[in-house]
Protein backbone atom coordinates (compact mmCIF):
# COMPACT_ATOMS: atom_id res chain seq x y z
CA UNK A 1 0.00 0.00 0.00
CA UNK A 2 1.42 3.33 -0.87
CA UNK A 3 0.28 6.99 0.65
CA UNK A 4 -1.63 7.78 -1.51
CA UNK A 5 -4.08 4.73 -0.89
CA UNK A 6 -4.29 5.34 2.45
CA UNK A 7 -8.32 5.70 2.79
CA UNK A 8 -7.57 7.95 5.94
CA UNK A 9 -4.63 9.23 8.19
CA UNK A 10 -4.79 6.81 11.06
CA UNK A 11 -8.13 5.36 11.70
CA UNK A 12 -9.15 3.83 8.39
CA UNK A 13 -11.21 1.01 8.61
CA UNK A 14 -12.06 -1.45 5.87
CA UNK A 15 -10.70 -4.92 4.04
CA UNK A 16 -6.80 -5.38 4.35
CA UNK A 17 -5.16 -5.15 1.85
CA UNK A 18 -3.11 -8.05 0.16
CA UNK A 19 0.83 -7.75 1.77
CA UNK A 20 -0.49 -5.30 4.53
CA UNK A 21 0.44 -6.90 8.06
CA UNK A 22 -2.86 -7.88 10.30
CA UNK A 23 -1.38 -7.85 14.03
CA UNK A 24 -3.38 -9.21 16.60
CA UNK A 25 -3.75 -7.14 20.00
CA UNK A 26 -0.78 -9.09 21.82
CA UNK A 27 1.62 -8.74 18.57
CA UNK A 28 0.87 -4.84 18.88
CA UNK A 29 1.48 -4.88 22.19
CA UNK A 30 4.86 -6.87 21.74
CA UNK A 31 5.79 -4.93 19.01
CA UNK A 32 5.30 -1.61 21.32
CA UNK A 33 7.35 -2.71 24.06
CA UNK A 34 10.21 -3.24 20.91
CA UNK A 35 9.79 0.17 19.96
CA UNK A 36 9.38 1.65 23.50
CA UNK A 37 13.34 0.32 24.07
CA UNK A 38 11.60 -2.11 27.01
CA UNK A 39 11.61 -5.32 25.85
CA UNK A 40 15.95 -4.49 24.77
CA UNK A 41 17.51 -1.51 26.66
CA UNK A 42 19.46 0.19 24.41
CA UNK A 43 23.26 1.44 24.91
CA UNK A 44 21.80 4.83 25.08
CA UNK A 45 22.51 7.62 26.89
CA UNK A 46 19.67 9.17 29.21
CA UNK A 47 19.35 12.67 26.77
CA UNK A 48 19.51 10.12 23.92
CA UNK A 49 16.33 8.22 25.24
CA UNK A 50 14.46 11.50 26.32
CA UNK A 51 15.09 12.50 22.40
CA UNK A 52 13.97 9.16 20.81
CA UNK A 53 11.03 9.29 22.49
CA UNK A 54 9.98 13.28 21.48
CA UNK A 55 9.21 14.04 25.26
CA UNK A 56 9.06 12.24 28.68
CA UNK A 57 5.64 12.74 30.55
CA UNK A 58 7.33 13.66 34.07
CA UNK A 59 4.91 15.86 36.45
CA UNK A 60 6.27 12.50 38.41
CA UNK A 61 9.74 13.50 38.48
CA UNK A 62 11.09 10.03 40.13
CA UNK A 63 8.78 7.77 38.09
CA UNK A 64 9.35 9.38 35.17
CA UNK A 65 13.78 8.98 35.74
CA UNK A 66 12.46 5.11 36.32
CA UNK A 67 11.07 5.35 32.56
CA UNK A 68 14.41 6.68 31.22
CA UNK A 69 15.84 4.04 33.04
CA UNK A 70 14.12 1.22 32.32
CA UNK A 71 14.96 1.74 28.24
CA UNK A 72 18.58 2.03 29.12
CA UNK A 73 21.00 -0.77 29.35
CA UNK A 74 23.10 1.42 31.98
CA UNK A 75 19.88 2.15 34.31
CA UNK A 76 20.24 5.19 36.05
CA UNK A 77 23.84 5.38 35.57
CA UNK A 78 24.28 8.98 33.92
CA UNK A 79 21.08 10.57 34.53
CA UNK A 80 21.87 13.41 37.16
CA UNK A 81 24.87 14.12 34.75
CA UNK A 82 22.47 14.41 31.76
CA UNK A 83 21.08 17.20 34.10
CA UNK A 84 23.38 19.06 35.71
CA UNK A 85 24.79 19.65 31.99
CA UNK A 86 21.71 20.91 30.88
CA UNK A 87 20.82 17.82 28.00
CA UNK A 88 17.11 16.95 29.83
CA UNK A 89 15.15 20.04 31.50
CA UNK A 90 11.54 19.81 32.02
CA UNK A 91 9.34 22.26 31.24
CA UNK A 92 5.78 22.55 30.32
CA UNK A 93 5.77 21.74 26.53
CA UNK A 94 2.30 20.57 25.84
CA UNK A 95 -1.36 19.65 27.87
CA UNK A 96 -0.55 21.96 30.58
CA UNK A 97 1.88 18.53 32.01
CA UNK A 98 5.40 18.83 32.70
CA UNK A 99 7.48 16.65 30.10
CA UNK A 100 11.33 16.37 30.44
CA UNK A 101 12.82 17.34 26.72
CA UNK A 102 16.43 17.53 25.01
CA UNK A 103 17.75 20.70 26.37
CA UNK A 104 18.58 21.63 22.87
CA UNK A 105 14.98 21.67 21.62
CA UNK A 106 14.00 23.85 24.53
CA UNK A 107 13.04 27.09 22.57
CA UNK A 108 11.68 24.90 19.51
CA UNK A 109 9.18 23.16 21.33
CA UNK A 110 7.75 26.24 23.26
CA UNK A 111 8.22 28.58 20.01
CA UNK A 112 5.23 25.60 18.63
CA UNK A 113 3.11 24.85 21.85
CA UNK A 114 3.56 27.49 24.72
CA UNK A 115 1.03 29.66 22.30
CA UNK A 116 -1.26 26.71 22.54
CA UNK A 117 -1.30 26.00 26.38
CA UNK A 118 -1.29 29.97 26.69
CA UNK A 119 -4.59 29.69 25.15
CA UNK A 120 -6.02 26.93 26.49
CA UNK A 121 -5.54 28.81 30.16
CA UNK A 122 -6.53 31.92 28.92
CA UNK A 123 -9.57 32.35 30.88
CA UNK A 124 -7.70 31.13 34.30
CA UNK A 125 -4.86 33.46 33.82
CA UNK A 126 -7.20 36.64 33.27
CA UNK A 127 -9.19 35.54 36.69
CA UNK A 128 -5.48 35.32 38.21
CA UNK A 129 -4.16 38.50 36.84
CA UNK A 130 -1.02 36.74 35.25
CA UNK A 131 -0.70 39.73 32.80
CA UNK A 132 -0.48 42.53 35.32
CA UNK A 133 1.97 40.29 37.31
CA UNK A 134 4.28 38.61 34.57
CA UNK A 135 6.85 41.70 34.46
CA UNK A 136 7.49 42.25 38.10
CA UNK A 137 7.46 38.05 38.74
CA UNK A 138 10.32 37.57 35.86
CA UNK A 139 12.24 40.50 37.76
CA UNK A 140 12.24 38.90 41.17
CA UNK A 141 13.11 35.27 39.77
CA UNK A 142 15.63 36.57 37.86
CA UNK A 143 16.94 38.30 40.67
CA UNK A 144 16.86 35.37 42.89
CA UNK A 145 18.54 33.52 40.17
CA UNK A 146 21.28 35.81 40.02
CA UNK A 147 22.74 33.71 42.60
CA UNK A 148 22.49 30.17 40.84
CA UNK A 149 19.87 27.38 41.01
CA UNK A 150 17.29 27.82 43.10
CA UNK A 151 14.36 25.36 44.93
CA UNK A 152 11.43 26.82 43.43
CA UNK A 153 9.84 27.89 47.04
CA UNK A 154 12.70 30.06 46.82
CA UNK A 155 10.82 32.04 44.28
CA UNK A 156 7.44 32.00 45.92
CA UNK A 157 9.29 33.64 48.58
CA UNK A 158 10.48 36.40 46.30
CA UNK A 159 7.14 36.66 45.04
CA UNK A 160 5.43 36.90 48.01
CA UNK A 161 7.65 39.46 49.65
CA UNK A 162 6.86 41.63 46.14
CA UNK A 163 2.98 41.29 47.25
CA UNK A 164 2.37 39.24 44.38
CA UNK A 165 0.97 36.29 45.97
CA UNK A 166 -1.87 35.84 48.37
CA UNK A 167 -4.53 33.36 45.81
CA UNK A 168 -4.54 30.37 45.63
CA UNK A 169 -2.99 28.98 42.35
CA UNK A 170 -1.12 32.42 41.54
CA UNK A 171 2.75 30.82 42.43
CA UNK A 172 1.77 28.01 40.23
CA UNK A 173 0.12 29.90 37.18
CA UNK A 174 3.37 32.52 37.47
CA UNK A 175 5.67 29.52 37.13
CA UNK A 176 4.02 28.15 34.00
CA UNK A 177 3.69 31.54 32.55
CA UNK A 178 7.50 31.87 33.33
CA UNK A 179 8.25 29.13 31.54
CA UNK A 180 6.07 29.02 28.18
CA UNK A 181 8.00 32.07 27.42
CA UNK A 182 11.23 30.73 27.76
CA UNK A 183 12.13 32.91 30.79
CA UNK A 184 12.46 29.89 33.18
CA UNK A 185 12.71 25.83 32.94
CA UNK A 186 13.47 23.30 35.57
CA UNK A 187 17.43 22.30 35.66
CA UNK A 188 20.05 19.93 38.00
CA UNK A 189 18.49 17.55 39.81
CA UNK A 190 18.18 18.11 43.84
CA UNK A 191 20.18 16.31 46.60
CA UNK A 192 17.76 13.27 46.65
CA UNK A 193 17.00 13.37 43.05
CA UNK A 194 13.29 14.17 43.68
CA UNK A 195 12.70 17.55 42.08
CA UNK A 196 14.77 19.82 40.12
CA UNK A 197 16.34 23.24 41.05
CA UNK A 198 14.59 26.26 38.71
CA UNK A 199 17.30 27.94 36.49
CA UNK A 200 16.98 30.65 33.88
CA UNK A 201 16.92 29.57 30.61
CA UNK A 202 18.98 32.31 28.89
CA UNK A 203 22.03 30.97 31.53
CA UNK A 204 21.20 27.45 31.18
CA UNK A 205 20.71 27.22 27.71
CA UNK A 206 22.78 29.47 25.79
CA UNK A 207 20.55 30.62 22.45
CA UNK A 208 21.43 28.22 19.31
CA UNK A 209 21.31 24.98 20.30
CA UNK A 210 17.93 24.18 18.85
CA UNK A 211 18.48 22.44 16.13
CA UNK A 212 18.20 18.23 15.49
CA UNK A 213 19.36 16.11 17.92
CA UNK A 214 22.96 14.97 17.58
CA UNK A 215 21.90 11.52 15.84
CA UNK A 216 19.58 13.29 13.05
CA UNK A 217 20.92 14.72 10.05
CA UNK A 218 21.16 18.25 9.44
CA UNK A 219 18.71 18.23 6.67
CA UNK A 220 15.75 17.68 9.11
CA UNK A 221 15.67 21.26 10.26
CA UNK A 222 15.41 22.42 6.48
CA UNK A 223 12.12 24.18 5.37
CA UNK A 224 9.45 21.40 5.51
CA UNK A 225 7.65 22.60 2.48
CA UNK A 226 4.01 22.38 1.32
CA UNK A 227 3.02 18.89 1.55
CA UNK A 228 -0.92 17.88 0.86
CA UNK A 229 -3.36 17.15 4.24
CA UNK A 230 -6.49 15.96 4.26
CA UNK A 231 -7.88 18.90 6.15
CA UNK A 232 -8.22 22.76 5.22
CA UNK A 233 -5.72 24.16 7.05
CA UNK A 234 -3.26 26.86 7.60
CA UNK A 235 0.77 26.84 8.80
CA UNK A 236 0.32 27.77 12.26
CA UNK A 237 -1.03 25.72 14.68
CA UNK A 238 -3.38 28.50 16.11
CA UNK A 239 -5.32 28.95 12.70
CA UNK A 240 -5.37 25.60 11.23
CA UNK A 241 -8.63 23.56 10.95
CA UNK A 242 -10.28 21.05 12.85
CA UNK A 243 -9.33 19.81 15.86
CA UNK A 244 -7.46 22.58 17.74
CA UNK A 245 -8.21 25.06 15.30
CA UNK A 246 -9.35 27.19 18.01
CA UNK A 247 -6.03 27.14 19.18
CA UNK A 248 -7.11 25.13 22.04
CA UNK A 249 -5.33 21.84 22.33
CA UNK A 250 -7.62 18.77 21.65
CA UNK A 251 -8.54 17.09 24.58
CA UNK A 252 -6.33 14.49 26.22
CA UNK A 253 -5.84 12.87 29.90
CA UNK A 254 -2.84 13.69 31.74
CA UNK A 255 -0.12 12.10 29.97
CA UNK A 256 1.12 11.08 26.56
CA UNK A 257 4.97 11.36 25.74
CA UNK A 258 7.41 8.86 24.06
CA UNK A 259 9.78 5.88 24.21
CA UNK A 260 13.57 5.45 23.09
CA UNK A 261 14.16 5.09 19.39
CA UNK A 262 13.03 1.50 18.15
CA UNK A 263 15.44 -1.40 19.17
CA UNK A 264 16.33 -3.94 16.95
CA UNK A 265 19.58 -3.03 14.80
CA UNK A 266 21.88 -0.80 15.70
CA UNK A 267 20.95 2.32 13.44
CA UNK A 268 17.98 2.02 14.94
CA UNK A 269 18.72 2.63 18.11
CA UNK A 270 21.47 5.46 17.53
CA UNK A 271 18.61 7.17 15.45
CA UNK A 272 20.43 6.85 12.68
CA UNK A 273 17.19 5.94 10.48
CA UNK A 274 16.67 8.68 7.57
CA UNK A 275 14.80 12.24 8.38
CA UNK A 276 13.15 14.22 5.27
CA UNK A 277 15.62 15.29 3.31
CA UNK A 278 17.47 19.11 2.65
CA UNK A 279 14.21 20.33 1.45
CA UNK A 280 11.85 18.51 4.39
CA UNK A 281 10.00 16.46 1.46
CA UNK A 282 12.15 13.62 1.57
CA UNK A 283 11.78 10.60 -0.81
CA UNK A 284 8.80 9.78 -2.77
CA UNK A 285 6.65 7.10 -1.30
CA UNK A 286 7.86 3.14 -2.27
CA UNK A 287 7.62 0.08 -0.99
CA UNK A 288 9.90 -1.78 1.17
CA UNK A 289 10.86 -4.90 0.00
CA UNK A 290 8.41 -6.86 1.69
CA UNK A 291 5.87 -4.83 -0.55
CA UNK A 292 4.75 -2.62 3.06
CA UNK A 293 4.08 1.01 2.55
CA UNK A 294 6.95 3.22 3.88
CA UNK A 295 5.43 6.49 3.77
CA UNK A 296 2.79 8.69 4.51
CA UNK A 297 -0.26 8.07 6.11
CA UNK A 298 -2.16 11.07 4.06
CA UNK A 299 -4.54 10.47 0.98
CA UNK A 300 -3.33 11.96 -2.18
CA UNK A 301 -4.96 14.40 -4.29
CA UNK A 302 -6.27 16.43 -1.51
CA UNK A 303 -5.92 20.42 -2.61
CA UNK A 304 -5.01 21.75 1.17
CA UNK A 305 -1.42 22.09 2.26
CA UNK A 306 -0.27 22.64 5.69
CA UNK A 307 3.23 24.51 5.97
CA UNK A 308 4.85 22.36 8.67
CA UNK A 309 7.49 23.03 11.09
CA UNK A 310 10.38 21.18 10.72
CA UNK A 311 10.85 20.67 14.42
CA UNK A 312 7.07 18.77 13.90
CA UNK A 313 8.43 16.86 11.19
CA UNK A 314 11.03 15.26 14.02
CA UNK A 315 8.59 15.46 16.53
CA UNK A 316 5.81 13.46 14.56
CA UNK A 317 8.76 10.71 13.04
CA UNK A 318 10.07 10.34 16.52
CA UNK A 319 6.43 9.66 17.84
CA UNK A 320 5.61 6.86 15.63
CA UNK A 321 8.54 4.92 15.46
CA UNK A 322 9.08 4.83 19.46
CA UNK A 323 5.31 4.08 20.05
CA UNK A 324 4.47 2.57 17.01
CA UNK A 325 2.20 0.01 15.93
CA UNK A 326 0.08 3.63 16.01
CA UNK A 327 -2.39 5.60 14.71
CA UNK A 328 -1.52 8.63 13.16
CA UNK A 329 -4.00 10.53 15.28
CA UNK A 330 -2.33 9.34 18.54
CA UNK A 331 0.75 12.11 17.69
CA UNK A 332 -2.16 14.77 17.15
CA UNK A 333 -3.12 13.89 20.75
CA UNK A 334 -0.11 13.59 22.21
CA UNK A 335 1.57 16.49 20.92
CA UNK A 336 -2.01 18.62 21.00
CA UNK A 337 -1.52 19.80 17.38
CA UNK A 338 -3.79 20.14 14.85
CA UNK A 339 -4.60 16.70 12.92
CA UNK A 340 -4.14 18.14 9.30
CA UNK A 341 -0.10 19.87 10.77
CA UNK A 342 0.44 16.42 12.20
CA UNK A 343 -0.68 14.83 8.77
CA UNK A 344 1.23 17.09 6.78
CA UNK A 345 4.40 15.96 9.21
CA UNK A 346 3.50 12.34 8.72
CA UNK A 347 3.20 12.48 4.71
CA UNK A 348 7.41 12.84 4.73
CA UNK A 349 8.43 10.53 7.31
CA UNK A 350 9.51 7.47 4.81
CA UNK A 351 10.96 5.10 7.64
CA UNK A 352 7.42 3.81 9.12
CA UNK A 353 5.87 1.01 7.44
CA UNK A 354 1.73 0.54 7.72
CA UNK A 355 -0.09 -2.73 9.42
CA UNK A 356 -3.88 -3.00 10.54
CA UNK A 357 -5.36 -4.04 13.43
CA UNK A 358 -7.99 -6.86 13.28
CA UNK A 359 -10.19 -4.29 13.32
CA UNK A 360 -9.13 -2.92 9.95
CA UNK A 361 -7.54 -0.03 11.61
CA UNK A 362 -4.82 1.55 10.29
CA UNK A 363 -1.33 1.90 12.24
CA UNK A 364 2.38 3.02 12.03
CA UNK A 365 5.39 1.57 13.14
CA UNK A 366 9.34 1.25 12.56
CA UNK A 367 10.01 -1.38 9.95
CA UNK A 368 12.78 -2.34 11.66
CA UNK A 369 10.36 -2.98 14.76
CA UNK A 370 8.28 -5.63 12.52
CA UNK A 371 10.89 -7.32 11.16
CA UNK A 372 12.00 -8.37 14.73
CA UNK A 373 9.08 -9.47 16.30
CA UNK A 374 8.44 -12.39 15.07
CA UNK A 375 11.84 -13.40 16.80
CA UNK A 376 11.63 -11.34 19.83
CA UNK A 377 8.63 -12.29 20.98
CA UNK A 378 9.34 -14.27 24.00
CA UNK A 379 11.92 -11.46 25.24
CA UNK A 380 9.07 -9.00 24.39
CA UNK A 381 6.84 -10.96 26.46
CA UNK A 382 8.32 -10.98 29.84
CA UNK A 383 6.82 -9.55 33.05
CA UNK A 384 7.70 -5.88 33.28
CA UNK A 385 7.04 -3.41 35.93
CA UNK A 386 6.07 0.31 35.33
CA UNK A 387 6.31 3.27 37.13
CA UNK A 388 3.31 5.68 37.06
CA UNK A 389 2.62 7.52 33.48
CA UNK A 390 4.92 5.63 31.80
CA UNK A 391 4.62 6.08 28.21
CA UNK A 392 3.78 2.66 27.42
CA UNK A 393 0.26 3.23 29.00
CA UNK A 394 0.03 7.30 28.89
CA UNK A 395 1.39 7.81 25.34
CA UNK A 396 -1.60 6.46 23.59
CA UNK A 397 -5.68 7.56 23.82
CA UNK A 398 -6.69 4.04 23.17
CA UNK A 399 -5.24 1.80 25.66
CA UNK A 400 -7.36 -1.08 23.85
CA UNK A 401 -4.70 -3.06 22.36
CA UNK A 402 -3.02 -3.48 25.56
CA UNK A 403 -5.79 -3.13 28.26
CA UNK A 404 -9.27 -4.82 28.47
CA UNK A 405 -11.50 -2.13 28.82
CA UNK A 406 -13.04 -3.47 32.48
CA UNK A 407 -9.82 -2.94 33.40
CA UNK A 408 -9.11 1.00 32.42
CA UNK A 409 -10.57 2.31 35.85
CA UNK A 410 -7.91 0.31 37.50
CA UNK A 411 -4.64 1.31 36.24
CA UNK A 412 -6.29 5.16 37.11
CA UNK A 413 -8.88 4.96 40.25
CA UNK A 414 -10.94 7.61 39.74
CA UNK A 415 -10.19 8.84 36.51
CA UNK A 416 -8.96 11.77 38.00
CA UNK A 417 -5.61 11.36 35.94
CA UNK A 418 -3.26 9.83 39.03
CA UNK A 419 -2.04 6.49 37.40
CA UNK A 420 -1.04 3.96 39.25
CA UNK A 421 2.20 1.81 38.18
CA UNK A 422 1.36 -1.09 36.23
CA UNK A 423 2.79 -4.64 34.99
CA UNK A 424 3.01 -5.25 32.05
CA UNK A 425 3.21 -9.49 30.63
CA UNK A 426 2.76 -10.71 27.13
CA UNK A 427 2.30 -7.45 25.95
CA UNK A 428 -0.56 -6.61 28.00
CA UNK A 429 -1.51 -4.62 31.19
CA UNK A 430 -2.34 -7.42 33.27
CA UNK A 431 -2.25 -5.40 36.66
CA UNK A 432 -1.08 -2.97 38.70
CA UNK A 433 1.67 -2.76 41.86
CA UNK A 434 2.70 -1.13 44.73
CA UNK A 435 5.90 -0.93 47.02
CA UNK A 436 5.74 -1.38 51.01
CA UNK A 437 8.28 -0.16 52.68
CA UNK A 438 10.03 -2.27 55.35
CA UNK A 439 12.81 -2.28 57.76
CA UNK A 440 14.26 -5.05 56.37
CA UNK A 441 13.61 -4.02 52.67
CA UNK A 442 10.75 -3.35 50.31
CA UNK A 443 8.00 -5.33 49.47
CA UNK A 444 6.61 -5.74 46.42
CA UNK A 445 3.01 -5.89 45.99
CA UNK A 446 0.64 -6.57 43.30
CA UNK A 447 -2.70 -6.23 42.16
CA UNK A 448 -3.55 -8.48 39.30
CA UNK A 449 -6.46 -8.07 37.14
CA UNK A 450 -6.88 -11.85 36.88
CA UNK A 451 -4.74 -14.89 37.83
CA UNK A 452 -1.49 -14.10 37.64
CA UNK A 453 0.95 -17.65 37.58
CA UNK A 454 3.44 -18.62 39.71
CA UNK A 455 5.60 -18.10 37.51
CA UNK A 456 4.72 -14.47 36.46
CA UNK A 457 4.70 -13.81 40.19
CA UNK A 458 8.52 -14.56 40.85
CA UNK A 459 8.62 -12.68 37.19
CA UNK A 460 7.27 -9.83 38.80
CA UNK A 461 9.68 -10.32 41.97
CA UNK A 462 12.57 -10.10 39.51
CA UNK A 463 11.64 -7.21 37.99
CA UNK A 464 11.11 -5.46 41.11
CA UNK A 465 14.70 -6.37 42.57
CA UNK A 466 15.97 -5.10 38.53
CA UNK A 467 13.59 -1.72 38.87
CA UNK A 468 16.13 1.23 38.32
CA UNK A 469 17.79 2.99 41.37
CA UNK A 470 16.88 6.54 41.66
CA UNK A 471 19.66 8.71 40.42
CA UNK A 472 22.58 8.45 43.78
CA UNK A 473 22.78 11.51 46.23
CA UNK A 474 25.11 14.23 45.82
CA UNK A 475 27.85 14.40 48.47
CA UNK A 476 29.51 17.21 47.32
CA UNK A 477 28.06 19.20 50.40
CA UNK A 478 25.37 20.59 48.43
CA UNK A 479 21.84 20.69 50.70
CA UNK A 480 20.38 21.81 47.01
CA UNK A 481 16.81 20.15 48.45
CA UNK A 482 17.01 21.94 52.09
CA UNK A 483 13.21 22.76 53.14
CA UNK A 484 11.74 21.33 50.32
CA UNK A 485 8.59 18.86 50.75
CA UNK A 486 10.11 16.71 48.84
CA UNK A 487 7.20 14.16 49.55
CA UNK A 488 4.91 16.23 47.79
CA UNK A 489 6.60 15.73 44.32
CA UNK A 490 3.88 14.10 42.20
CA UNK A 491 0.76 16.05 43.70
CA UNK A 492 1.87 19.03 45.29
CA UNK A 493 3.88 22.28 43.32
CA UNK A 494 5.91 19.45 40.59
CA UNK A 495 1.93 18.66 38.70
CA UNK A 496 -0.41 22.12 40.16
CA UNK A 497 -3.54 22.50 40.23
CA UNK A 498 -5.79 21.76 36.83
CA UNK A 499 -5.09 23.99 34.16
CA UNK A 500 -8.02 26.76 32.83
Amino acid sequence: MTAGDAVDAGDAVGPAEPGLPVLTDREIGLARLLAHGLAEPGELAPDEVVRGLGAVQAQDLPGALISVGLRRADGSTGVREAFDDARIVRTWPMRGTLHLVPGEELRAWLAVLGPRTEASTAARRRELGIAERLAPAREAALGVLRHGPQPRERLHAAWEEAGLLGVPGLAYHLMLALHLDATLCFGPLTGDGRDQLVVPVEQWLPPGGNGPGPEEPAGTSGPAGRTPAPDQGAAGPATARGPGATGTPPAAEPGAGGTSAAPGPDAARTGAAREPDAAGTGPAPRPDAAGRSTTGAVPAGTPAAVEVPPVVVRWVRRYLRSHGPVAVEEAARWAALPRATVRAAAAVVDDVVAVRDRRGRLLWCAPEVLDALPGSSRRASRVLLLPPFDEFVLGYGDRSHVLAPAHARRIVPGGNGVFRPTVVAGGRIAGTWSRRRRATGDELLLDPFGTLSGTRRRAAQRAFDRLPVPPPLRHDGHSDGAGIDQGSTVRGSSHGPPLG
